[in-house]
């Protein structure tokens, strides 16, 4: 590589916005910045989602010694793992003949999650008594990471030692982001309704007549934050006078790891009401509203292989210290609270903002990765992975839906055809479509490239044509301004095209930094760095049996059972 210059290779993950709903299109890029010239073979992608639950048993042992008894504690570690949804795929296949160019490059992705996830989750405790038990450092937690990396090349390069271990991941190239999901409603909300008839009794043995209490509510689902009403009717037939109505929130937490178990279970609030007088009762119009605050940092009801969390409220009448306490308790289900409206990260859907480059001037990160050195610049290629077309069995359209896209700063990506008004959108129908194979994939096969029949070469957009245009007044190494690149656009069906483009892709005229007129890749022998990366020739169809394998045998994320 050119001198002067020194780094790590890396990759990095970003996203349009840090928490999803089940069933969302996780949409964001890679950017990998090379210092070091290397060959790979592939950078891929991965989502995983997964529980895990860790704690410690305290228990205390006696044992005999030769002067009496001695007390043993004991600190036993519990942990288990479950990996429910995994999807694995090649986001981008190089050439493994050449090495690659050092720069920037930003690899766009969407992935979709499917609407039967269960939500976020994390549920901490640092010491925990039940009856002769101890529990310390309890975390249980559902988990969601988007991770990249990439696999090393297999072949042996001139004047390099074979690899050791052929696609194999490499060292320092990798990175995770992590994301909360959001659980989405399993069924519409019904209406809540209870009833409990209890036998009050003085001083433990007299009969003091009984009473019936009701609790109607709207709904038995709720959100974080919300206030759930609830309606109390009491039919009182005794003589007593019951001078409060507590209503309690509690939670249970059960969590399991190789036939051991952990159960919490913690009052979270309680409110006081008044009560009512003796001889009364609340009925029709007389009936009393309840209002219950559900605290804003819940975690949302669980249930899944190693953790479950539910909810229930208590009514409850104080009838004083002699009397017995008619009580009655309500499931309630609770999910997670959505988060305010976020707007996308800088870069991701138009130009960012400029940023100074490793050897020269400067540039707009994310748009078109620079030569070390201030040298010519070349236009990266995004790949676009669309996994709802590439996934579906019994999909009946083109089974690869991949396209070189045209390389503008926040030029839109889209594979799938749009589903019409009220289709759903995993169903949509597949455009006709023209296929021609390249020779030459690693693989030994010939690259299906899909082209959009009666489909033309579409302008930039107002925005891209913009940053487009304010690349070609960067300033280079020696200050001079090269010409305006040339947009790289993607092959289309032989129609006319829009005036001002070509269906045939145009190669960028650049210039070096003595100013003369070279094409990329001689720009980039005459500077003596490495060709950079080829236009892609990919094949994007992700292999089912790597996506998910569940006990159940249910291998596509989908259409799998319901998780529980």
């Amino acid at each position: 590589m050119a001198p002067g210059y020194g780094g790590h290779n890396k990759v990095d993950v970003f996203c349009d916005k840090p928490v999803y709903c089940a069933g969302d299109v996780v949409q964001g890029y890679v950017l990998m910045t090379i210092f070091q010239p290397f060959a790979a073979r592939s950078l891929n992608v991965e989502v995983i989602g997964y529980e895990s639950v860790h704690w410690h048993e305290i228990r205390v042992e006696e044992v005999i010694v030769f002067d009496g008894v001695d007390e043993i504690i004991r600190k036993i570690p519990h942990n288990a793992r479950k990996d429910f949804f995994q999807v694995d795929v090649p986001l981008y296949r190089f050439d493994e003949s050449q090495l690659l160019a050092p720069g920037q490059y930003q690899f766009p992705f969407r992935m979709p999650l499917p609407a039967n996830l269960p939500g976020s989750f994390l549920f901490e405790d640092e010491s925990y008594e039940s009856g002769m038990d101890t529990y310390e450092s309890v975390v249980a937690k559902v988990d969601y990471k988007i991770k990249a990396f990439v696999l090393l090349s297999g072949q042996r390069q001139q004047g390099q030692q074979p690899p050791q271990r052929p696609y194999a991941r490499c060292p320092h190239m990798h990175d995770s982001l992590e994301v909360v999901v959001l659980q989405r409603l399993v069924r519409p909300p019904s209406e809540l309704t209870a009833e409990s008839v209890t036998q009050v009794r003085s001083c433990c043995c007299f009969s003091a007549g009984m009473v019936v209490v009701r609790v109607r509510a709207a709904k038995d689902c709720f959100v974080a934050g919300e206030t759930a009403q609830m309606v109390l009717e009491i039919e009182n037939h005794t003589d007593l006078r019951f001078d409060d109505v507590w209503v309690e929130l509690d939670r249970i937490v059960s969590v399991r790891a190789a036939g051991c178990r952990y159960i919490s279970e913690e009052k979270l609030h309680k409110q006081r009401f008044p009560g009512l007088p003796a001889g009364t009762s609340y009925l029709g119009d007389r009936a009393k509203t309840l209002c219950l605050t559900i605290p804003r940092d819940l975690e949302p009801t669980t249930l899944s292989h190693l953790i479950t969390c539910s909810y229930r409220v208590w009514v409850q009448l104080s009838a004083g210290p002699w009397n017995s306490h008619p009580r009655m308790q309500l499931p309630i289900t609770v999910y997670g609270r959505p988060p305010a409206p976020q707007a996308p990260q800088a870069g991701m859907y138009g130009p960012a903002a400029a940023a100074a480059p490793f050897g020269g001037g400067a540039t707009a990160a994310g748009a078109a990765p620079v030569l070390l050195g201030g040298g010519p610049q070349t236009v990266a290629q995004t790949v676009v992975v669309n996994l709802p077309c590439n996934a579906l069995p019994g999909y009946n359209g083109p089974q690869l839906q991949q396209q070189q896209q045209p390389v503008f700063p926040g030029a839109q990506a889209a594979c799938c055809p749009q589903p019409a008004a009220g289709q759903d959108p995993l169903y949509a129908p597949g455009p006709a479509a023209t296929f021609t194979s390249q020779p030459g994939n690693q693989d030994g096969a010939g690259v299906s490239f899909l082209a959009p029949a009666n489909a033309a070469c579409a302008a930039p957009p107002p925005a891209a044509a913009a940053a487009a245009a304010a690349l070609g007044q960067l300033p280079t190494a020696n200050g001079s301004s090269p010409p305006a690149m040339e947009p790289v656009i993607s092959k289309c069906a032989p129609e006319a095209p829009p005036p001002g483009t070509s269906c045939q892709q145009q190669q960028p005229v650049q210039s070096d930094a003595g100013g003369s007129t070279l094409p990329p890749a001689g720009g980039l022998a005459a500077v003596g760095l490495p060709q950079p990366p080829q236009p892609p020739q990919v094949q994007v169809q992700p292999s089912l049996g790597n996506e998910w394998t569940a006990e159940d045998g249910v291998v596509n994320p989908l259409f799998a059972k319901p998780y529980a």
